[in-house]
């Protein structure tokens, strides 16, 4: 048996004025995350009715493969250093595996 695929659901709320930066670090670190291995599917979206609003679903492999994400020096340099201090907020909630009958 195969462990659990991980999945990441983030809303960031950038803060006044750091809205189009925010857009252009997440393109910038996207194809970062996408190309590790165990990222099965990374997406980031804009919200059409408030440019400050951000959601991005993440899917790996499993634990391992997030926890290697988190440990990448694209998520420190770019997510955690650059972005983070950019937002009002930020939400992200961790989910197992898909539920299937």
């Amino acid at each position: 048996m195969s462990e659990q695929s991980v999945v990441v659901v983030a809303h960031y709320r950038a803060q006044e004025g750091n809205d189009d930066t925010v857009a252009q670090l997440l393109a910038e670190y996207a194809p970062l995350v996408q190309a590790e291995p165990g990222c099965e599917a990374f997406t980031a979206h804009r919200a059409s009715e408030d440019p400050r609003e951000f959601v991005l679903f993440e899917q790996y492999r499993d634990r391992a493969a997030f926890d290697a994400h988190v440990e990448s020096v694209h998520f420190l340099e770019i997510a955690r250093d650059r972005i983070r201090p950019m937002l009002d907020s930020r939400d992200v909630m961790l989910y197992g595996g898909a539920l299937e009958s």
